[in-house]
């Protein structure tokens, strides 16, 4: 536990919490015990846990707060009014514990709800997934009627050194504001087994689908389409054809359109809403990459190698994420000999996954063996769009499909 903690203040805040949720090593004993020690030790108003459908919920379905990342942090804090409304929000993910008096000086705290965040949460709603006695949920709401404000500190027991500044900063906050009513609840989240349920990914994109503004739309997509949804993400965009958006808002729509298309095996399609984004910076790196490999979906590997050369981007844009691609296209247009060279590149993000997948392919007719270590390990490559990952999961199923998201 303590070298986990002493990671995740090294790395990259949603980069280590990646590591914490996919990767949870304590028991429930473990946890049970962080709980009381805890309780114990900063007396707050209430302390509950979440079941295993508000786990569910608030890391990727109706209760996730960062809209932006594939799974929400286990380490936030919510403010929430007496309306049971959320008027703030914090997390881990958006660096926001950095500082250590984040909630600054002002009541309510200072900081507003940004772009990203999930606008539709209520602490009532989100207090059915939580786990307490009937007598405690009637005294639970009352309390939350009283208070001016609600602070809900959201934690799992694998890196305390961000739950205890969480702790400090709100102990902070409330001793500035002796006069105001401020309930102080700690929602523990127990180490279940961090693995999508289509339930709470459909829970979603309903709610999006019956309310929510055009930036929620785009970001709820986005959120579906990393979770590998991708017609689920087309129906939510297409939900504001014909309607009054702004042409940043248009573009923004169009790329993902076009990247859902092209992940959904219909790169014509792709290449009409990739083409005319491609022509500005703005957003360049989504249109690029799939408007170039949706040229190369319908062989067009020279049409592709040529639109890659004519990019004007720095030396490091290039080498990530051009380079690798004119090698792809090489390879797959028949110079097989390319093989080493992509061999050398299967490690580097982004294309790591798709060039184990090809080199599965390549070594599937001269060395079985191989072959599967290279599927085994695209299947375990992180993408920020999952495709060539779930093909390498399928192919070492034996359940190959060129089209897995119909």
């Amino acid at each position: 536990m303590v070298g986990l903690g002493v990671l995740c203040l090294a790395l990259p805040s949603c980069y280590s919490f990646g590591i914490l949720a996919l990767n949870r090593s304590g028991t429930v004993n473990d946890n049970n015990k962080a709980v009381k020690k805890l309780t114990l030790k900063n007396a707050p108003d209430f302390s509950f846990m979440l079941d295993s459908a508000g786990y569910h919920r608030l890391s990727y379905g109706i209760n996730k707060l960062e809209l932006d990342n594939k799974f929400g942090s286990l380490y936030q804090l919510r403010v929430y009014d007496s309306n049971a409304t959320l008027i703030q929000a914090y997390s881990l993910c958006f660096g926001d514990f950095k500082n250590e008096k984040f909630l600054g000086e002002n009541f309510p705290p200072s900081r507003n709800i940004g772009p990203n965040l999930n606008d539709h949460l209520d602490i009532l709603n989100e207090s059915e997934n939580w786990i307490f006695a009937e007598s405690e949920k009637l005294s639970f709401y009352s309390k939350v009627k009283e208070s001016d404000i609600i602070l809900v500190v959201v934690w799992s027991d694998d890196a305390m050194p961000y739950v205890t500044r969480i702790i400090k900063e709100v102990k902070r906050y409330k001793s500035q504001f002796p006069d105001k009513n401020l309930l102080e609840v700690y929602l523990n989240i127990p180490p279940y087994h961090l693995k999508t349920d289509s339930t709470y990914i459909n829970e979603l994109y309903n709610q999006l689908l019956s309310g929510g503004d055009v930036n929620a739309i785009i970001r709820g997509a986005r959120a579906l389409m990393m979770h590998g949804y991708y017609m689920n993400a087309v129906a939510l965009l297409d939900s504001y054809n014909n309607k009054e958006i702004t042409y940043e808002e248009e573009c923004q729509i169009n790329i993902l359109l076009g990247v859902c298309h092209y992940m959904l095996d219909n790169p014509n399609n792709a290449i009409k809403y990739l083409e005319p984004q491609t022509r500005s910076k703005e957003h360049w790196s989504d249109a690029m990459e799939y408007y170039g490999k949706s040229l190369e979906a319908i062989g067009e590997y020279e049409a592709a190698i040529n639109y890659y050369s004519s990019l004007n981007l720095t030396n490091h844009e290039f080498s990530v994420f051009v380079y690798p691609r004119i090698k792809i296209c090489n390879f797959l247009s028949g110079q097989s000999e390319v093989w080493k060279e992509l061999d050398r590149m299967k490690w580097r993000y982004p294309y790591s996954a798709e060039i184990h997948y090809e080199l599965g392919l390549y070594y599937y007719k001269v060395n079985l063996s191989k072959s599967k270590t290279e599927f085994f390990r695209g299947a375990k490559s992180m993408e920020y769009y999952p495709l060539y990952s779930r093909k390498c999961l399928l192919q070492l199923m034996g359940k190959f499909e060129p089209n897995i998201y119909n």
